[in-house]
């Protein structure tokens, strides 16, 4: 049995399917992983000849990897297998011609039993978590339960993606799962799914966490420790544990999620002492109604300016995460995001261009405005059908250089106010600097002495200011 994992991700470590592979390979499986935006995926499926080709797929990658496996399935015979949030919360994408299963939810034991199942010649449409075509039947198999015993898998399998490794920064997941229910992300539909079928939040042991940093550090060479867990601070007994044993197993630095009004002084004095870098903290929205009433944050302005105060006066980075054009709102409104994220003064100020992910609440809100198809990126121009939008995307590429040098903002209203769609140069430039300059900030992070870009100086020229 041979099974090939596909992966549309720009992340040179995506950790889905790193798991699973570490999962499949502690049971005797050949496994190998393909990224399809940096090789030939069809040239190593030749040379492998897999059982099982597995795609790992957000929304937005579907369309690329669909045509992918319409060519794959032109020369070579395998089970198309798919999973990850697109097919878990778009499952009736097994109706695509070519689509033969999909798994949805977690998938570690579903893909053993698909692996046992198929080594032993036996069918796999008994399943859980998969539904399975059959002729012009599709088979819609329950869930099982959340594992609640994250200790019995093994490390993320580090190797097979390892020529693609870009830094030295190694991503970990030590949490699952989320208990709030913002409206445009998945979580809250994740949760309705397995409502009754297990703890939603369910976390690694310490020690375990522990050891499989050891193991990275005896075999790479490692910058920081990248933790992209939903709620890292949410269980304080947990996270005192860690944040008093990381110290004492490494002396890199970590990165990690927190939400502002989980975050007091103990918690902050928790991540300085544990050796924290940086965080990452979710401002998202500067106005009231549309952060707590169209979002759903349930978080108040005062929560996050003093998270980030004392944050800041610790020394640990703070790097903001928000999101422009979102349902019912106006380019005030994303004004209001950025005055409060210069309030914050964080290292950088991350923004995306809001995106309707299916089946998410806030999705269904911006139906009403009516919107085009769904996008690869929530980098480049907002697909919302709104009057401002080439405001929107303007904002978007000048966001960040705004927050660190606020005095520009004038000048960058200006610009924002009198573009249109129709000057599309003008746009790549403004992007391209913008690009240059989130370049910048993450060299930045790991070399301070970093000198900003000479096109950036003259961008901040150009709006009166002088570096």
């Amino acid at each position: 049995m041979k099974i090939l994992f596909v992966s549309a991700s720009n992340s040179d470590e995506p950790l889905g399917i790193m798991l699973l592979s570490s999962y499949l390979k502690k049971h005797s499986y050949e496994v190998k992983g393909a990224m399809s935006k940096k090789e030939n995926v069809i040239e190593i499926a030749e040379k492998f000849m897999p059982d099982i080709i597995a795609f790992s797929v957000i929304t937005g990658e579907e369309k690329d990897l669909l045509d992918l496996n319409r060519k794959l399935k032109e020369k070579l015979e395998f089970l198309s297998l798919w999973g990850g949030p697109h097919p878990t919360f778009s499952p009736e994408m097994i109706e695509i011609q070519g689509v033969d299963a999909i798994c949805i939810g977690e998938g570690e034991d579903t893909m053993l039993e698909i692996a046992d199942a198929m080594k032993e010649g036996k069918s796999i449409e008994g399943i859980r978590n998969l539904w399975v075509k059959k002729g012009d039947k599709i088979i819609k198999n329950e869930l099982r339960l959340l594992e609640e015993n994250l200790d019995k898998y093994p490390f993320a399998d580090r190797e097979i993606f390892a020529r693609h490794k870009e830094d030295d920064g190694y991503n970990m997941l030590a949490i699952r799962g989320c208990p709030f229910n913002c409206t445009y992300c998945f979580n809250h539909i994740f949760n309705k799914m397995y409502s009754g079928k297990g703890k939603i939040i369910r976390h690694r042991s310490v020690k375990n966490v522990m050891r499989e940093i050891k193991e990275i550090e005896s075999k790479h060479k490692v910058g920081t420790f990248k933790f992209h867990d939903d709620t890292f601070i949410i269980n304080k007994e947990w996270f005192g544990e860690f944040c008093k044993k990381y110290p004492r197993t490494t002396r890199k630095q970590f990165i990690c999620n927190i939400r502002t009004n989980l975050v007091d002084e103990k918690v902050v004095d928790l991540l300085k002492n544990g050796n924290c870098k940086m965080v990452y903290m979710g401002v998202e929205a500067g106005n009231d109604r549309i952060r707590n009433e169209v979002m759903r944050r349930g978080i108040s302005k005062q929560q996050i300016t003093e998270c980030a105060k004392l944050v800041n006066q610790r020394g640990i980075k703070i790097f903001t995460q928000n999101m422009l054009g979102l349902p019912t709102s106006t380019i005030e409104d994303d004004y209001e995001t950025l005055e409060l994220n210069v309030e914050c003064k964080p290292f950088f100020a991350w923004v995306s261009i809001f995106t309707p992910y299916p089946k998410t609440e806030l999705a269904e809100l911006a139906k009403k405005t009516g919107f085009k198809e769904l996008p690869e990126t929530y980098h480049y121009k907002t697909v919302l059908n709104i009057p401002h939008a080439a405001q929107v995307n303007m904002l978007h590429k000048l966001f960040s250089m705004c927050v660190e040098y606020p005095k520009i903002i004038p000048k960058v209203k200006e610009i924002v106010a009198n573009c249109t769609e129709k000057n599309e140069s003008e746009f790549k430039r403004i992007r391209e600097i913008q690009t240059v300059f989130k370049e910048f900030k993450h060299q930045a992070l790991n070399e301070p002495s970093t000198k900003l870009p000479d096109s950036v100086k003259v961008f901040l020229k150009e709006c009166g200011v002088d570096v």
